[in-house]
């Protein structure tokens, strides 16, 4: 393991034009600064992706979290709309379903349906915002991180 990481990073970067397909690599053995280094990272951008989740959204807000695992980290939230509010949507069309119809305030009035025609919704990728504008950041905590292990040796 500890031979394939290095020799795979070697083989990277012997390769002519390699730093715009390698952005940041680190062979890293220590679990210590592993777990340090991940579980930094995702605090850094769990609390940038909760900066850039939509206001009227308080509870998606709310709702962000992180994993951390042996060789990665997970910054999601376990709401099921929140990859609609990510992404986007189509148009499509709401169904009532466990009632008979659904009810619409519309101009001050209002109405009841067995189905509406939802417009589209506009995608709005704040994790992946969150991850860009924490690039350096996340960058410079690894940087420390691995510096505080080198210094400790």
């Amino acid at each position: 393991e500890s031979c394939t990481g290095g020799l795979l990073s070697s083989r990277l970067t012997d390769v002519s034009g390699s730093s715009s397909f390698v952005f940041k690599n680190f062979v890293t053995y220590s679990n210590e600064a592993k777990r340090k280094m991940l579980t930094a990272t995702a605090i850094i951008i769990q609390w940038a992706a909760k900066k850039e989740a939509p206001v009227d959204k308080w509870i998606l807000r709310k709702s962000i979290q992180y994993t951390v695992y042996p060789n990665h980290w997970l910054v999601y939230s376990p709401l099921s709309y929140a990859v609609f509010v990510h992404e986007g949507t189509k148009p499509h069309i709401i169904r009532a379903v466990k009632k008979k119809s659904l009810y619409r305030e519309k101009a001050w009035v209002g109405y009841f349906a067995k189905s509406v025609k939802h417009p589209w919704t506009k995608a709005n990728p704040f994790f992946t915002r969150a991850v860009e504008q924490t690039k350096d950041k996340v960058i410079a905590k690894c940087n420390e991180i691995l510096q505080s292990v080198i210094n400790n040796l």
